[in-house]
Parts: C-alpha cells; structure tokens; sequence
C-alpha cells in the first residue's frame, strides 16, 4: 500500500501509526520532537535528556517497528 500524500515526518508517522506499522505512536512524535530540538541546540540538560529517552523510549520503538516489518515481510513472502 504506497502513500502519495505524505509531507514530513509527522505525517508519515501518523500515518505508519494508523496502519498499523508503528507502535507507541507518541513516542515517535517524541522522536521528531527530539530531533529538532538537538538539531538547533548544545544545551547539555536537554542533551541528557535526549539520551535518556533513545535508551528507554526510542531504541524500544525502532526494535518493535523492526520485529513488525520482518513478521510482514514474512507473510508477504509465504502468501507469494
């Protein structure tokens, strides 16, 4: 199922999470959040901050979205 109409990260994320494909949509929201605010800033607390959340909320995210894309692409492949 392909998507056309998709602007950004937000909208690809809300979208991945409405089909199903992503889990814990807010945090992914949080990811965007993140990347942006260590994209214009040096600020060691949000810094820190930025790293505790890819240990505990992101590395888990991408892990699940990992374990979802090979169970689909494993059925995509068994149904052929």
């Amino acid at each position: 199922k392909g998507f056309v109409d998709l602007i950004g990260s937000r909208d690809a994320t809300r979208t991945a999470f409405k089909n199903g494909l992503i889990e814990q949509g807010d945090d992914w929201m949080k990811m965007i959040v993140a990347r942006n605010l260590t994209s214009h800033t040096y600020n060691q607390p949000i810094a820190q901050a930025v790293v505790k959340d890819i240990l505990e909320k992101f590395y888990p995210a991408f892990a699940a979205m990992t374990v979802r894309f090979t169970r689909l692409s494993q059925a995509s492949e068994s149904a052929q």
